[in-house]
């Protein structure tokens, strides 16, 4: 079996290696115990691996429905962790905003990722929150209907 350091190029094990030397400079505010940090940043690992195979491969095309999913969940993640990492808009190609993590100690990544197709239909927070409690609803019974869990009771949570 190959060694996966064996396709780790030299240059980036080194930055890893002196990465690991330095200490890491604060992460944002996360109210999350240390432990869910810890799997948040493992998360992160096996989710930045899985956009590198879906983004990038000999043999078959991109999976981009695939890797922008994972982004959005890298996103997640690196947030979890305490990592700074959002969506902003490029100025250059408006129509495809890019998903941006600071990685501790390495340094940027991003993707752009499809613009939202939708256009706001004038929801209120009001009517926002009132959608959300009506799928909060409905999905708790479709689950009730299959079996997946028990019977609601009181106010539907």
């Amino acid at each position: 079996m190959q060694d996966p350091n064996d396709a780790i190029p030299v240059q980036m094990r080194e930055m890893a290696m002196e990465a690991m030397r330095v200490p890491a400079p604060a992460r944002s505010e996360t109210l999350l115990p240390e432990h869910e940090v810890r799997v948040a940043v493992m998360t992160l690992r096996k989710i930045l691996v899985d956009i590198e195979a879906a983004d990038t491969s000999d043999s078959r095309p991109a999976d981009y429905p695939r890797r922008n999913r994972l982004v959005f969940g890298a996103i997640y993640a690196a947030l979890r962790a305490g990592y700074a990492a959002g969506v902003a808009i490029d100025h250059t190609e408006p129509d495809w905003p890019v998903a941006y993590i600071e990685l501790p100690d390495v340094g940027q990544v991003s993707w752009h990722v499809p613009a939202h197709g939708m256009v706001w239909d004038g929801h209120t927070t009001k009517l926002k929150y009132d959608r959300c409690a009506a799928y909060r609803y409905m999905t708790r019974l479709v689950a009730e209907t299959s079996g997946t869990v028990a019977p609601m009771q009181g106010n539907g949570e």
